[in-house]
């Protein structure tokens, strides 16, 4: 009996010393190479559910199941079922840090846009960052991955009014649950998977936020990845902003190869090395965050 108590302990320990996996951008370009081969994902579309089922299978290779927040918006094409997908990490506290970021793509009648970067470099970071996060040890605080719907305009320009319909949804849906009051932090990625990456400085985020996340870069020597630029970006980081949330928007809205809302935003655009950095930087603001009082 005293063997076997050994032989558990022993287990036990071994599997507490096992590192985490590290982020891997080779991953993360697969994932989202596979979404895009469903071709243009707009909101309530047959290739937006093949791309749901494929997080969702993907998911639970690593034996997890997102919470399904569906709801129904009305649009100015009509009403469309849309769904974010919300993945839950318990950690050390009731303090919520979360990572979000979209899944679907502009609607357009004239191209055919697949979004790889817009839409796709996003779900496939947040898929490699559930793949880390699962085999990690307990965060000091909770950390949700939110993949929202609905980020893209169904219909023409971005408006106020038809933009953003996922981000709306949850933060109220914080609110109206009392939770928004246990997020500490919002990271919002987008458009961060092309190869000549160059994240600018959003002006509506957070200021201690949008530091920190610098600071962490500068700690793991991707500070090229960054510039110096500084402007205000609509985003799905406005929404909990509005909801008291503090939230940084990470997003290359300044590179010339961006190819945003464009056909040219193909795969070939995008790098594994672009997507590991964002990784890494989002890792560490995670701890960063976790650790701040």
């Amino acid at each position: 009996m005293r063997r076997l108590a050994v032989a558990i302990l022993a287990a036990a320990l071994s599997l507490a010393g096992q590192a985490a996996p590290k982020f891997s951008g080779k991953d993360a370009l697969s994932y989202t190479k596979t979404m895009v081969e469903f071709g243009p994902r707009p909101s309530g579309t047959p290739e937006l559910d093949r791309t749901r089922k494929y997080i969702e299978s993907t998911l639970a290779s690593w034996k997890l199941k997102p919470e399904v927040d569906a709801f129904t918006e009305s649009t100015p094409i009509g009403k469309i079922a849309m769904y974010n997908y919300v993945v839950k990490f318990p950690g050390n506290s009731d303090r919520i840090i979360i990572v979000a970021g979209h899944y679907d793509t502009k609607r357009f009648k004239d191209i055919k846009f697949v979004g790889a970067n817009d839409g796709g470099s996003s779900a496939g970071v947040l898929l490699e960052l559930a793949h880390v996060l699962a085999a990690s040890p307990k965060p000091a605080a909770s950390v949700w991955l939110v993949f929202h719907d609905g980020e893209e305009a169904q219909e023409g320009p971005w408006t106020d009014t038809d933009s953003l319909h996922g981000a709306k949804h949850f933060a109220t849906k914080l609110q109206a649950s009392g939770e928004a009051k246990k997020v500490k932090a919002l990271i919002n990625i987008d458009m961060i998977g092309n190869k000549n990456l160059s994240i600018l400085r959003d002006t509506y985020s957070t200021p201690w936020l949008n530091d920190l996340v610098r600071t962490q870069a500068a700690v793991l020597g991707l500070t090229g990845i960054f510039n110096h630029d500084s402007t205000d970006i609509q985003d799905d980081h406005l929404p909990y902003i509005a909801a008291g949330i503090p939230s940084v928007d990470i997003i290359d809205f300044s590179s010339m190869d961006t190819f945003w809302h464009k056909a040219g935003d193909t795969l070939d655009k995008l790098s594994a090395d672009s997507m590991e950095a964002i990784g890494r930087v989002v890792l560490a603001s995670i701890d960063a965050i976790g650790k701040r009082p």
